[in-house]
């Protein structure tokens, strides 16, 4: 490796690295609520808020991101990425110092609908950015970073929450986007970096090209000699009807096309049931109330120390299923992880239920604490990460922009009612009842999406597409029927 190399690799790193502060950012927002809001319906705080208020404080900010998603489209393309996520870190600080100075819970409600626009923004914006500046050695590594930086974030909120103030803990995230935009903006566009993989690709391609070349020419030939006599079949007229088909697509609406077309449709229902697993699960409002939650009633362990235990389990399995996810079958991991993680929803729920008659001993205690260790793991590394590769991997390209927004809608409009009633719904059935329906969703969603589901590990796109082309949807239950010795593709 050159010099000139080496240094465009080192800054290819501090660009994703600085750029992760961003997302770092988005995984404080989503778990603010969960060290701020019992203290601020505690009598040390100055705004006194209900429980009404408290889920509309915990819960807006995913009205915001929906804000951001659609602001994100406008601008990426005419201001580039870097400027993009600088201007989406504007809102980011102005949430923080609204949540500083806030006198009453409609300034709150104004910083979490403002601080989700600008991080819903810029974790899209991010996305494109780290895609765009890395080449296929190290752009899996980039988007790794990404969902590291997410459970960081939990992490880092947590432990503010546990050993800093209320308000040196928002000071302290006010510095996140601060600091992103005084390091960021020394950073090169993401055109830069696609310059230079051009470059170097287009050297290692024309090295192909020259291989390919007779190979090519002996093709074309024979094709024109079989069919020289053949005016219907010449290749003049089979590129008109191949032009002609493609305006035809370009003229035509693509989220039509999405809803038209069967395997779109196909792998559209499958993303978002996967998205509903994780939602449905409590994924979001475990989040969002985690210390509510520990809190409820006594446990041996302080509960924001077992936020901060819960984070740091999340972030370590975020990294280790990176090397798990490409070595053992996805649908193998979906259903074990999905399972699993049900059974510890309803043994959570079981605790809570029968918690009056449980002897005081402390490691009685630590059983909520245990199983929602093992959910949070097993969630991280299971459907959680799945759903981000389905999001990938089974769409086509010429409508993957438009269903990945329309996935993304689905996804924070469940996140929102679940986190919103979640209190109300625990305050009027009992926290144990919550448990149970997660749990149910887990296991339900776990087994629907395994049998709708392709295999894709190892698969290029053309084949996974072709896959869902050929199967119908619920072709794994109708072969149950059919051959009860196998359900596999």
């Amino acid at each position: 490796m050159t010099d000139k190399s080496k240094s465009i690799l080192a800054l290819q790193y501090a660009a994703a690295i600085t750029g992760c502060i961003t997302v770092t950012g988005y995984g404080t927002i989503i778990s603010w609520s969960s060290p701020a809001l019992p203290f601020l319906e505690s009598s040390a705080s100055h705004i006194k808020i209900t429980l009404n208020q408290s889920s509309w404080i915990a819960s807006l900010y995913l009205i915001g991101f929906i804000i951001g998603f659609i602001l994100n489209p406008l601008v990426v393309d005419r201001l580039g990425r870097k400027w993009t996520l600088i201007l989406f870190a504007l809102p980011q600080i102005i949430s923080w110092l609204l949540i500083i100075f806030a006198q009453n819970h409609q300034t709150l409600y104004c910083a979490r609908l403002i601080g989700g626009a600008g991080y819903g923004g810029g974790l899209c914006a991010m996305t494109v950015y780290m895609t765009e500046i890395g080449n296929k050695n190290n752009r899996g590594i980039f988007l790794i970073l990404i969902r590291l930086s997410m459970g960081l974030g939990f992490l880092l909120t947590m432990f503010l929450g546990a050993y800093f103030t209320y308000q040196q803990m928002n000071f302290v995230l006010l510095m996140l986007p601060i600091c992103f935009v005084i390091l960021f903006i020394f950073m090169p566009d993401s055109k830069y970096f696609l310059e230079i993989n051009q470059r170097n690709e287009h050297k290692l391609n024309s090295i192909r090209q020259k291989e390919e070349e007779t190979e090519k020419l002996k093709v074309t030939l024979d094709y024109v000699e079989q069919n020289e006599n053949s005016k219907l079949n010449s290749p003049e007229e089979g590129n008109m009807k191949k032009e002609n088909s493609q305006n035809c697509d370009t003229r035509e609406i693509i989220i039509w096309k999405l809803i038209k077309n069967p395997t779109n449709r196909k792998a559209l229902i499958i993303v978002v049931a996967t998205g509903l697993l994780n939602i449905l699960s409590g994924q979001a409002a475990i989040g969002a109330f985690g210390q509510q939650i520990l809190n409820y009633k006594t446990t041996p362990m302080d509960p924001k120390k077992a936020m901060i235990l819960l984070s740091a389990l999340n972030a370590i399995a975020c990294l280790v299923s990176t090397q798990i996810i490409e070595n053992i079958k996805r649908r193998n991991i979906l259903l074990f992880s999905g399972l699993i993680s049900s059974l510890s929803l309803i043994s959570t729920g079981v605790y809570f239920y029968f918690e009056k008659n449980i002897p005081p001993e402390k490691i009685f205690g630590f059983l909520p604490i245990l199983f929602l260790s093992i959910y949070d793991v097993l969630l991280s590394t299971g459907p959680s990460n799945i759903f981000y590769i389905y999001q990938g991997e089974l769409f086509a390209n010429e409508v993957k922009s438009v269903a990945v927004t329309v996935v993304k809608f689905v996804y924070i409009i469940f996140g929102f009612l679940t986190v919103y009633y979640f209190q109300l719904l625990t305050k009027s059935a009992g926290i144990h009842w919550i448990f149970f329906i997660f749990g149910l969703c887990c296991g339900l969603g776990t087994i629907l999406v395994y049998l709708m589901a392709p295999e894709s590990r190892g698969k290029h796109l053309e084949e996974i597409q072709e896959t869902l082309k050929r199967r119908s949807l619920f072709y794994r239950i109708h072969n149950c029927f059919q051959n009860k010795h196998s359900i596999n593709f």
